[in-house]
């Protein structure tokens, strides 16, 4: 039996499991759009770190 971390990228569990993958659409989203995947991680990211490490109220200037 696969151990469910092994199978979702060090996720431990469903909820992680669904995060990844939401990451990883973002990134091949980003890719299709003529974006760089790395670069639109981080500025996906930075809003967060600056708000104490918790989502921004509006999403939508972060999507690809």
């Amino acid at each position: 039996m696969v151990r469910a971390h092994l199978s979702s990228f060090g996720s431990d569990g469903p909820g992680g499991t669904e995060a990844i993958g939401t990451h990883f659409g973002g990134f091949v989203t980003a890719k299709l759009g003529g974006l760089i995947p790395y670069a639109w991680a981080l500025d996906e990211l930075a809003p967060c770190a600056r708000n104490g490490r918790e989502a921004p109220e509006l999403l939508d200037p972060l999507l690809p």
